[in-house]
């Protein structure tokens, strides 16, 4: 006889980021032969750290499977995978780098600085 699992109710237990988009975290583990693992780690770090820092965030979007040299930061010396978080509202809030050693850099939108929506 088997019974059913239960979850006890919290009022401060919060969904984690949900990943959206086309890009999921096993393809990071995929498009990454050998570090894939280590990298799709940094990402969800990343977006749990994020989270708490900036609770209207919701939702985090791969913006590729694959790692890659930043545009963004020229003086960057690793590879890395950019995620975008969004609202509630489907409003960019911030940008990510995730990296292989498990450290990351983020920056805010305009949206964020604002703190709108």
């Amino acid at each position: 006889m088997s019974t059913p699992l239960t979850r006890g109710f919290s009022t401060t237990s919060r969904a984690a980021i949900k990943f959206g988009g086309k890009v999921g975290l096993n393809d990071i583990v995929a498009q990454n032969p050998g570090n894939g693992e280590k990298l799709k780690s940094a990402v969800v770090d990343m977006a749990e750290t994020l989270e708490k820092i900036y609770p209207k965030i919701v939702e985090g979007q791969i913006q590729g499977a694959k790692a890659h040299t930043s545009s963004k930061d020229p003086n960057e010396t690793q590879k890395v995978i950019t995620v975008g978080f969004y609202s509630v509202s489907g409003t960019r809030m911030l940008s990510g780098h995730a990296r292989e050693d498990g450290n990351f850099s983020h920056w805010l939108s305009r949206a964020g600085r604002t703190g709108s929506k």
